[in-house]
């Protein structure tokens, strides 16, 4: 018998500092499911449209590999499910299925959305939530990415500063529009957002940040690449290639930590610096355009982690091999109950 949503959702790490009328907020907006042993909640490669709480049972969550299926974790009660596939692409990484009969409770996308535009105090503690979760899984996958490259990381160098201030370019505001990051916002949400923010231009190869350099701004990319990459030693990889609408330095908005990884620009760019105090006050406020720019930098963390997890060609060599059942985007955060070596 359940025990209730709102009273799961208050034993559940994620949810547990949201006060109790938001978790109840939340709660009126979720519906019970059931899986019976052997149904299959959803399929790697599938588009992700819910969010799953378990209360009672257990699922596998499993990844397909050239040659077996290989478990990542097996999730008990209390384990939520497919939380970061409300935003970003949505694309399940992961094989999720019922190893027993399973109860649990959902949250379908379109709540979500409805959640996302609602201003109250309730639902934007939920999404920041989300988005915290989000923001610790690509901390962990590029620590994660760093350790299996091994090596020692190079002291960060002082270096000029090479970025240029150069001015707005007629048809900005417009071209903004049609990027990414600013397409579901209206216009006056982004003439508040990019108001009195610098626009840098960076000449192919400057380094935007360097590794073990503490990262002084959010940048987005209006045009141009803006290439992502963890070296260690004589390894490297590759974690992304941020073009027009993406983001770069995303986890500056945790604190003033080093930067694992190194943002270069891969071809000449322009940018827009975002100061933190800037990006922290957009995320903790409540207006349309506030609630925009959460919503587009939630996104863009999500499609950061899901770049860092696939599997790429290596630059120099052998972290292939290495995975982590927290690095898994779409699928769960909570309590598993196994999980498969992080080495295999």
């Amino acid at each position: 018998m359940s025990v209730g949503v709102a009273a799961l959702l208050s034993s559940i790490p994620l949810f547990a500092g949201i006060p109790g009328r938001e978790r109840d907020h939340l709660a009126r907006v979720m519906h019970p499911f059931t899986a019976p042993a052997g149904s299959v909640l959803f399929r790697e490669g599938d588009r992700g449209d819910q969010m799953y709480i378990i209360e009672s049972g257990c699922v596998q969550a499993a990844r397909q590999t050239p040659n077996e299926s290989r478990t990542l974790a097996l999730l008990g009660p209390g384990s939520v499910l497919g939380e970061l596939s409300l935003m970003g692409s949505g694309i399940r990484n992961a094989t999720a299925t019922a190893i027993e009969e399973t109860c649990g409770w959902s949250l379908e996308r379109t709540a979500f959305e409805v959640l996302r535009a609602d201003p109250r105090r309730d639902s934007l503690d939920f999404i920041r939530c989300i988005g915290d979760v989000a923001l610790g899984r690509l901390r962990d996958r590029y620590a994660a990415i760093s350790n299996a490259l091994g090596g020692e990381a190079e002291p960060a160098v002082p270096r000029p500063q090479t970025l240029q201030e150069s001015p707005p370019e007629p048809g900005d505001s417009g071209y903004l529009k049609e990027t990414l990051f600013f397409s579901r916002l209206a216009d006056p949400e982004i003439a508040t957002i990019v108001g009195g923010l610098r626009r840098l231009h960076a000449p192919r190869g400057v380094v935007i940040c360097s590794s073990g350099e503490v990262p002084g701004a959010l940048y987005i990319v209006i045009r141009g690449a803006i290439e992502t990459t963890i070296r260690r030693g004589r390894q490297a990889r590759r974690l992304r290639l941020a073009g027009p609408g993406r983001a770069v330095t995303h986890l500056g908005v945790l604190g003033p930590e080093p930067s694992i990884a190194e943002c270069l620009a891969r071809e000449r760019a322009d940018l827009l610096e975002i100061p933190w105090d800037r990006v922290h006050a957009l995320l903790a406020g409540g207006d349309a355009a506030s609630r925009g720019f959460t919503a587009a930098f939630n996104e863009d963390v999500v499609r950061a982690l899901v770049q860092a997890d696939r599997r790429t060609p290596r630059m120099v060599s052998r972290i292939d091999r290495t995975e982590s059942v927290g690095s898994i985007a779409a699928i769960s955060v909570g309590r598993p109950l196994a999980t498969t070596s992080p080495r295999l």
